[in-house]
């Protein structure tokens, strides 16, 4: 069955307004692709956040008739995985970057009181030294056409697996600027199950984020291509989450009789003020090393230094301070 947004939102309420489904619904993007599946995005420019008072919360209450979703494999709804995103602007970066979800589970809501944290990787050249040069890079590398790390993936799965990915003709694209990737879609069938399981996901599975620091498996056929999809295309350098406390908590009375899946998501902010976090790279033994021997170096010599003056000083007070024999 294919939901209508009425069918799945029953209503959302934002800074104590409550906002009918029809309303709400009309912020909300169909069918985005996503590695993860087909996903819905809610995005409305116009709810800002100035304040991290509990009446600027944002809370959204999903329900799905019984009859929508209810069969002898599936008794139970499975829940829905919510995933929070700076904003949906990059279509291409939102199918491959959603990671850490929150599931709602039926009769169930979850309270997220969160805040906002900015990550920089310095430990790579080319991002710079600060969260605003990672950004830059991350700028500069999207002007350049090098943030296409699935669609280069997707690429070498076809070549091995001679077939592609559902994911990869829902995908918007410019054709004339991929023209070798609208290629290769247009010349091979889509993935059976088999083949994807087999064979496709592997190659996608290395473009992950939790995999973007592992190295390609020497196994995987077309391994040296992987790797010069990650040199060509680097990940980002800078990345926005939303961490916070979790609460789960059961919905009213009211939801608890209902056969349909009932759930409710309500967010937060504890803070208003933005963390940013450098992540640096480890010295390794050397680096410690010559560290440690630099500075106490850099110390001895302060000392000497501050041992000589005081000396320099104590001397020329004692011979001024001299008896001489006036004979």
């Amino acid at each position: 069955m294919e939901y209508t947004c009425q069918n799945v939102i029953s209503s959302c309420s934002y800074q104590g307004v409550t906002i009918q489904a029809y309303e709400c619904c009309k912020n909300v993007l169909y069918h985005v692709p996503t590695t993860n599946g087909l996903c819905w995005v809610f995005h409305d420019r116009s709810m800002t956040q100035n304040s991290s008072s509990a009446n600027k919360q944002f809370s959204i209450t999903f329900q799905m008739s019984r009859n929508s979703w209810y069969t002898q494999t599936t008794p139970v709804h499975p829940g829905l995985d919510i995933f929070l995103r700076e904003n949906a602007d990059d279509v291409v970066a939102l199918a491959n970057e959603l990671e850490n979800p929150m599931r709602l589970v039926d009769k169930k809501g979850i309270r997220l009181k969160m805040h906002k944290e900015k990550k920089a990787d310095t430990r790579r050249g080319h991002c710079g030294q600060t969260l605003g040069e990672a950004v830059s890079a991350d700028e500069k590398a999207f002007r350049n056409n090098q943030t296409n790390l699935l669609m280069c993936t997707i690429m070498v799965s076809i070549q091995y697996c001679q077939c592609h990915p559902l994911l990869a003709e829902m995908i918007p694209y410019d054709v004339q600027k991929f023209r070798d990737f609208s290629v290769r879609v247009n010349s091979t069938q889509v993935c059976t199950i088999e083949q994807y399981e087999g064979c496709t996901r592997a190659y996608l599975d290395t473009a992950r984020p939790s995999a973007w620091t592992d190295p390609i498996p020497v196994s995987l056929l077309g391994a040296e291509e992987l790797r010069n999809c990650r040199r060509d295309n680097p990940y980002p350098c800078a990345l926005v989450s939303y961490p916070g406390r979790l609460d789960i908590y059961d919905l009213p009375s009211a939801y608890q009789t209902t056969t349909d899946y009932v759930s409710r998501l309500v967010l937060e902010y504890d803070s208003t003020q933005v963390t940013e976090v450098l992540v640096t790279k480890d010295p390794n033994l050397y680096e410690l090393l010559s560290y440690i021997g630099y500075n106490i170096a850099t110390w001895f010599a302060i000392g000497h230094i501050i041992w000589s003056v005081y000396a320099l000083i104590r001397d020329g007070l004692c011979s001024s301070n001299k008896v001489r024999d006036s004979k």
